[in-house]
């Protein structure tokens, strides 16, 4: 997203930290499409003791987008934000789903920073944040062996564990129940007054009723917003 142009993006290491006795690699790279569109490919990879235990591969096909022409043609303010810190929830997959973590593991990825060890600060963030979804009960429990909502509620707590000023999620609240949902929103809504900025994709009229500005896509074939389909609430 923001680019005009896809350029190819080497195979990177942008996370690698220890949990217990496993080491744990996010990889990622990317390749250019039809022009505008990005094929990332991101790897897990888990090793114990210098041995590699398990590698699982997931490929994501995005879009891109003008963030300027956007902007433009919504009617928003666009600005550019040198070293703005980004928490992302993507749709949950079958190879997340694979990836031998707990749940209080995959938890504490959200806390990652290269070079650095998980502070008290750190734990007491992955601590809280699982009591406010409900799972801290389950911190020992397996991704496989998670309910879809609980998988969920998982993830949701990684990408808010994180301090950033933007947080995307796609259908953050998919799965979940009311209970569950509402939770959500309160963890949303405390980050906005906080001063961060929150995007987020749903099919869900109650989700899209909770947010300042609504853009509606019908098809996005030109991945273009009209005027009309910017709705702000008063």
């Amino acid at each position: 997203m923001g680019m005009r142009q896809s350029r190819e993006i080497p195979p990177a290491l942008p996370v690698r930290d220890s949990i217990g006795c496993h080491d744990y690699e996010w990889w990622v790279a990317g390749t250019p499409g039809d022009g505008t569109s990005m094929r990332f490919t991101t790897a897990w990879r888990v090793y114990r003791a210098g041995r590699l235990l398990r590698e699982v591969s997931d490929t994501y096909d995005w879009h891109t987008v003008d963030v300027a022409q956007l902007s433009r043609e919504s009617g928003l303010s666009c600005r550019s934000a040198a070293g703005c810190r980004l928490a992302l929830l993507p749709r949950r997959t079958s190879g997340i789903d694979a990836l031998p973590l707990t749940v209080a593991e995959c938890v504490q990825i959200g806390r990652f920073r290269p070079r650095r060890r998980q502070s008290r600060d750190d734990r007491a963030a992955v601590s809280r944040i699982m009591e406010r979804l409900d799972l801290a009960h389950l911190s020992r429990r397996r991704l496989r062996e998670l309910s879809g909502g609980q998988r969920q509620r998982t993830l949701i707590a990684q990408a808010l564990v994180q301090v950033a000023e933007i947080y995307v999620l796609d259908e953050p609240t998919a799965a979940l129940d009311a209970e569950s949902r509402q939770h959500v929103h309160d963890l949303l809504a405390e980050r906005v007054r906080a001063g961060a900025a929150v995007v987020y994709t749903s099919h869900d009229a109650a989700d899209a009723a909770l947010a300042d500005r609504t853009v509606r896509l019908t098809g996005a074939v030109d991945h273009s917003v009209s005027d009309d389909a910017v709705l702000r609430r008063p």
